[in-house]
């Protein structure tokens, strides 16, 4: 079977696992600047921010049970077919685990809680280095 011509689905995953990877410790840095670790937003330190802590640490638990859900490569299952076949799952699992990283890294640098930003980042960080693209593939 002759390859497509383009990107390969393996550098596409490196690429956008890199990518999100590096996202919100970039965004939790810029706002680290900007506010010195100010309290913006009071609310946010009542229920308001307690749901939303809440809602990071359900998403992150999601994207550990959806990690579940993509299967390692098969013995004599090609890197390009495997990769071509899983991609938008780990797409999706790479974005879901981006996105609530970065709510709730933002609600507690708004709320001048720069500990639980950190804490929040770590598990960020150790989940991505586990879901990494040759981790995925079982290579």
């Amino acid at each position: 079977m002759t390859e497509p011509v383009g990107l390969r689905p393996l550098t596409v995953a490196r690429v956008l696992h890199a990518a999100l990877t590096i996202g919100p410790f970039l965004i939790a840095g810029i706002m680290w600047f900007v506010l010195r670790g100010r309290l913006v937003v009071s609310a946010l330190n009542g229920t308001p921010g307690y749901a939303l802590y809440g809602l990071t640490a359900l998403g992150l638990a999601f994207g550990a049970w959806w990690r579940s859900e993509i299967p390692g490569r098969s013995g004599g299952e090609e890197s390009s077919e495997y990769w071509r076949r899983v991609l938008p799952r780990v797409f999706a699992l790479y974005a879901l685990l981006e996105g609530v990283a970065v709510l709730g890294t933002l609600v507690a640098l708004l709320a001048g809680k720069p500990v639980t930003a950190l804490a929040i980042l770590l598990v960020y960080a150790t989940q991505m280095l586990l879901y990494s693209p040759s981790r995925l593939a079982g290579d």
